[in-house]
């Protein structure tokens, strides 16, 4: 039984998190249907490794990186405290924490539930992590679900490492033999 199931994962996907039928998944297709924004599925987090985020090195910094992911393939659109105007006093960015500590960037990430978290898992790849400037971490719904699919994954394969000697006991158990334990597992 544990060989059957050898592989699975390539056939299994983490994905329904989301219900479709849900009024806010209703709001979210007609946000993008009418007003043309989307989900931004996957977040990523500046902090200044020094100053403020309203610093000049910050700023500049943090347009670099913005301008980066918006150019890169399966970002559909971003947005980012880096390169939105800022609000009115006395008004904050909605993308900064108020001590101004933290900025924010977010993506709409183009594609199924599995494209996204591969677009998710470069990005991250990418950029997460710290640089001169920053310190960036990854987050958001899609980028919760690629670590949740990640993580899945590696259980699979522990539990089908696990069931393989299991079975075989029991095999060797019913049949008696190793050549006819082992012809269920061959085959």
């Amino acid at each position: 039984l544990a060989m059957v199931g050898g592989g699975v994962e390539d056939r299994l996907s983490v994905g329904g998190f989301l219900d479709p039928g849900t009024e806010s998944s209703r709001v979210a297709d007609i946000l993008e249907d009418e007003f043309g924004t989307g989900n931004y599925g996957f977040v990523l987090v500046f902090v200044p490794r020094d100053e403020w985020v309203y610093s000049e090195s910050n700023v500049v910094e943090g347009r670099r990186i913005s301008d980066a992911i918006a150019a890169e393939p399966g970002v559909v659109e971003v947005a980012s405290f880096f390169n939105l105007p800022p609000p009115p006093p006395p008004a904050i960015s909605p993308l900064r924490d108020g001590s101004g500590d933290h900025a924010a960037l977010g993506a709409v990430l183009a594609g199924d539930e599995n494209e996204q978290r591969r677009t998710a898992e470069r990005l991250q790849a990418t950029y997460a992590g710290p640089n001169d400037t920053f310190e960036l971490y990854a987050t958001g719904a899609v980028e919760v679900s690629r670590v949740a699919a990640e993580r899945a994954e590696q259980d699979l394969t522990r539990a089908e490492l696990l069931a393989a000697p299991f079975t075989l006991i029991g095999l060797l158990l019913v049949f008696r033999g190793w050549r006819a334990a082992l012809i269920p597992l061959v085959v």
